[in-house]
C-alpha cells in the first residue's frame, strides 16, 4: 500500500525517528494541533499509519506527568540545589497510579524514509 503522507505525518515520522522514540496520542494531538484533542482523529490517523507499517501502536501503563514548573533552577556560580528537596519534589510528581496509555513508535520502515 502506498500511503499519501501529509506534512503532519512526515513531521511525526521525522520526530519519532530522529528526536524522540515514543509519543502518546495526547502528545501528538497537542503538538500537531489537531482539531479534536479528545483523540478520535489522532487514533484514526495513527491507525492508518500503523496499517502502512510506518508506526507501531501499543497500550502501556504509564504515569501521567504534567509538570507545571521545573523541579529546580540553577545558574553557574549559584549555590548547589538542595538535593533532598529536589528528590522529594520529583517523588511527589509520581504519586498517581499508572494508567493505560496509547503510544506510538516508528518502525524500521519509517526510519528508512529518510
Amino acid at each position: 500500500m502506498n500511503p499519501v503522507l501529509t506534512f503532519r505525518d512526515l513531521d511525526l515520522i521525522t520526530t519519532l525517528t530522529g528526536r524522540v522514540r515514543i509519543l502518546t496520542a495526547s502528545q501528538i494531538a497537542t503538538l500537531w494541533a489537531l482539531s479534536q484533542p479528545n483523540g478520535r482523529v489522532v487514533r484514526r490517523r495513527m491507525n492508518r499509519l500503523a496499517e502502512t507499517g510506518l508506526l507501531e501502536l501499543h497500550t502501556i501503563n504509564a504515569h501521567v506527568l504534567s509538570p507545571t514548573r521545573p523541579l529546580f533552577a540553577w545558574r553557574l556560580g549559584a549555590p548547589e540545589p538542595n538535593a533532598q528537596l529536589v528528590s522529594r519534589s520529583a517523588y511527589a510528581r509520581w504519586s498517581f497510579a499508572a494508567i493505560p496509555t496509547l503510544v506510538c513508535v516508528a518502525t524500521p520502515l519509517a526510519a528508512n524514509l529518510h
